[in-house]
């Protein structure tokens, strides 16, 4: 929960019983990953619903040690809680099918929203306005609703801005090399001097 911002339980333990529903209906399973900032009442709640089903499940934290990576890469798709823009980029990032997980706005964002959309419409909200960051993947095709997530190919934004960069030192593509070594004798005889 954030100050504009909540994960009320029963939207996101009914969340996760679709999940289970679709899981059941596949003969799938579901890895369920918490964070550190998860409400313990909430990840309580989702571990109940998950004991109450015949599906197989991971309940992380709770479980056991998988690191997040090894989870994200078992996963066939993902569901993310809209209010975490790391695991959803995570989650886009890898391809696969990505449904986003509705939240609520807090009270008090419930009354800071209506009023700053009624006297300054189209501007975000201080320190950060999620339904931009919603609206941006919806626009690009990242993600879809829990009931039809959808996979896609988002751009390769490391080496855009790392060409970017060399564009801006005016530099050449370095030319390809194996070893640590090689690099640094290019690096050297470009500068006009030798390598050790």
């Amino acid at each position: 929960p954030t100050v504009y911002w909540e994960l009320p339980i029963a939207p996101m333990v009914a969340a996760v019983g679709q999940l289970l529903d679709a899981a059941a209906a596949d003969g799938g399973s579901v890895l369920a990953v918490g964070s550190p900032r998860t409400p313990p009442a909430l990840l309580n709640a989702i571990r109940k619903r998950l004991e109450a089903s015949s599906v197989p499940f991971l309940f992380v934290p709770g479980d056991g040690p998988p690191a997040y990576a090894a989870l994200v890469a078992a996963a066939d798709s993902m569901f993310v809680t809209a209010d975490s823009v790391a695991m959803v980029a995570d989650a886009v990032s890898t391809g696969k099918p990505v449904g986003l997980v509705p939240i609520a706005r807090s009270g008090l964002g419930r009354v800071v929203m209506a009023v700053m959309d009624r006297l300054c419409p189209g501007q975000r909200l201080y320190p950060r306005d999620l339904r931009f960051f919603w609206r941006a993947l919806g626009e690009h095709g990242f993600t879809g609703p829990p009931e039809a997530p959808k996979a896609s190919l988002p751009p390769d934004y490391a080496k855009q801005i790392a060409d970017r960069v060399r564009q801006l030192f005016e530099q050449p593509l370095p030319p390809a090399t194996g070893n640590r070594d090689s690099a640094r004798r290019a690096l050297a005889n470009r500068a006009g001097r030798a390598a050790p």
